[in-house]
């Protein structure tokens, strides 16, 4: 177990420079996944209880969002046989990390 990723660890795991997003940018985005995780994964409250897969996750999502920031319309290419590439909406690795924390909705 672990804390939350820092804005430091995440910007070094994403090797991004602060002359491509500066730390608020950064800040805001990893606060916005660290949310998204909390609201469908069980956080432990205990804030040196934070698991290494969701750890892993949450860099992860930051990498795709800060990947993504170039492509706001989704369309990463234009295929002649296929037509148009847009992003994935969903990661398998970013699941497969989750899954073992995801918190069970029974209606």
């Amino acid at each position: 177990m672990t804390q939350a990723p820092t804005l430091a660890e995440v910007r070094a795991w994403l090797q991004l420079p602060a002359t491509a997003l500066d730390d608020t940018q950064l800040g805001h985005v990893l606060a916005a996944e660290l949310a998204l995780v909390a609201s469908w994964c069980h956080v432990p409250d205990d804030p040196d209880a934070f698991p290494e897969p969701l750890f892993q996750s949450v860099l992860r999502r930051c990498g795709r969002e800060c990947a993504a920031r170039g492509v706001p319309l989704g369309l990463i290419g234009v295929d002649a046989e296929f037509g148009s590439q847009v992003l994935r909406r969903w990661d398998g690795e970013i699941e497969r990390l989750e899954l073992p924390h995801v918190t069970q909705v029974l209606a």
